[in-house]
């Protein structure tokens, strides 16, 4: 269990234009779209769409659909519609106090997808792919594990400085980029699909867990 004061990693955002007008578009709207954020792509698609350096076509009208706060825990949940393929994106964050988090994915619309999720992590953060999950050390800070709880077939690949901008790059100020790790979960399925992905802080040993999923969640 983590204290209030003791601080783990964080998951970062790659979010800032690379270059917000003389640049190169390409990495401009890498850094715009949804594979430079903690989210989903359906079809290397984000859910806007992105038209010249700063114009959008399509922007996804975000509404909350559930919101609970208790002493032990909090879930906050919203979704939209964008991809330009009438899907629908609903995520769901469970938090327990001072524990864990648990990210509920929910991926509506018809016909077969392949549905990316995105997690980026800080440049200096080691990340490893394991049995277990996807670890990550931040030196001083702490282990951060993550981990696929869904029974559905997902692919894990993880990328730092390659030869796309997807392939793990962040920009933390205005005309710079860095290398940084990123991990990508992909599936190509049939719609409806749901993901639950746990967020588990931990000291030293990645830790040995069981888990059951009953009902329909994300439902």
């Amino acid at each position: 269990k983590y204290t209030k004061e003791e601080k783990v990693i964080a998951i970062g955002e790659t979010g800032l234009d690379y270059f917000r007008s003389n640049g190169d578009l390409t990495w401009q709207n890498y850094f715009r779209g949804g594979q430079a954020h903690n989210t989903i792509t359906v079809d290397e698609r984000s859910a806007s769409r992105l038209v010249g350096r700063l114009g959008y076509a399509h922007v996804p009208e975000v509404r909350q659909t559930f919101a609970t706060f208790q002493p032990d825990f909090a879930v906050v949940e919203a979704a939209y519609q964008g991809f330009g393929l009438g899907v629908t994106h609903r995520r769901g964050v469970f938090y327990r106090n001072e524990e864990y988090w648990l990210l509920f994915d929910s991926i509506t619309g018809e016909g077969e997808h392949t549905l990316e999720r995105w997690f980026h992590f800080a440049p200096d953060c080691q990340v490893h792919h394991t049995s277990a999950g996807v670890s990550a050390t931040l030196p001083r800070f702490g282990r951060l594990l993550l981990r696929e709880l869904a029974p559905n077939h997902v692919e894990v690949e993880m990328f730092k400085g390659g030869s796309k901008p997807e392939l793990g790059w962040c920009a933390p100020g205005y005309g710079v980029k860095l290398p940084a790790p990123v991990a990508r979960l992909r599936t190509h399925a049939h719609l409806p699909q749901r993901f639950c992905t746990l967020l588990l802080p931990y000291r030293e040993k990645v830790p040995a867990l069981q888990h059951e999923i009953e009902g329909a969640f994300g439902a």
